[in-house]
């Protein structure tokens, strides 16, 4: 017989746990994070009555919904009418401004302009203008027949990353060996497309 029957009771008898302790934290991340996030991806549009403080910080929340796993630096090449060699367009040539780091606005249309659907149209579009920024500083060399643009990718957490300190610098092309950097685009242009290139600079009526 047990000498102390409400002792052996007492030991096997459940914990009693406060639900409210732990379901609480989980109510306030729903409510004030995983629910407006949510809202603004979807709609574009502020949660109403939240104020400006908290919609800046839901929409910058939205702003990278997948990680990046490479890194890249782009270069510009054309080759002129008659021509054998690819001649480097340097990025200064390009555009001066630098609104997005090391990288030009064309920099930024190389990495994500355009969307899915119309990419390549854009591609183009900029193949065409590499072409005349090339034209107008040599007017004196042959036309330019084809323009190509040569990608060097970066794993993320690579150490080519982290070689030099301070901002980053985009390399010159031929300090890339040609076995990391590929040709990620090439457009010839044809008489056809120069034609269609002029009408479309033409004033419409």
């Amino acid at each position: 017989m047990d000498q102390y029957p409400s002792m052996s009771r007492r030991s096997h008898s459940p914990r009693f746990v406060r639900p409210a302790f732990h379901v609480v934290p989980g109510l306030l991340l729903i409510a004030l994070w995983i629910l407006p996030v949510t809202y603004v991806g979807f709609t574009n549009r502020p949660v109403p009555m939240t104020g400006r403080y908290l919609n800046h910080m839901w929409r910058i929340s939205c702003l990278f919904p997948r990680r990046s796993n490479t890194w890249a630096d782009y270069f510009y090449q054309v080759r002129t009418e008659g021509g054998v060699d690819w001649l480097e367009v340097p990025h200064e040539h390009l555009g001066e401004m630098r609104p997005f780091g090391a990288g030009n606005r064309l920099h930024r249309i190389m990495a994500q302009g355009g969307g899915d659907r119309n990419r390549e149209a854009v591609l183009k579009s900029a193949a065409w203008f590499v072409k005349r920024q090339y034209e107008l500083r040599h007017p004196d060399e042959p036309v330019v027949v084809e323009v190509r643009f040569v990608r060097r990718r970066y794993p993320v957490g690579s150490p080519a990353l982290v070689a030099t300190g301070g901002p980053w610098v985009i390399p010159e092309l031929s300090e890339i060996p040609e076995s990391r950097r590929t040709v990620w685009r090439q457009y010839r242009f044809e008489d056809r497309d120069a034609a269609e290139e002029e009408r479309s600079r033409e004033p419409k009526p």
